[in-house]
């Protein structure tokens, strides 16, 4: 796993999100993009830690860590099968 420097002032941007910010504005988002561009280029195909501004860990790149069942079905915690979760009754 290597280090990559994403150059995000983490505690900026988080300090500009609001509670449960649902992500689905899409001017709202090109508004952080903006404000908060990261400057990562290429494309992460190995196990990664992705940096912001001054080495803080912003996350953890892991391809193929999930099984592709838990990837396309995030709720099976709660023991619902996916089609009913996928057919909006949950």
């Amino acid at each position: 796993m290597f280090p990559v420097e994403s150059g995000v002032d983490l505690l900026r941007l988080v300090e500009a999100l609001a509670a449960m910010e649902p992500g689905t504005n899409m001017d709202r988002e090109q508004s952080f993009l903006s404000k908060f561009a990261p400057k990562l280029s290429g494309v992460l195909d190995e196990p990664s830690i992705i940096l912001g501004e001054g080495g803080t860990v912003a996350l953890w790149y892991l391809p193929g860590a999930l099984a592709r069942p838990t990837q396309v079905c995030p709720n099976i915690a709660y023991f619902r099968p996916c089609s009913l979760i996928d057919s909006g009754k949950y």
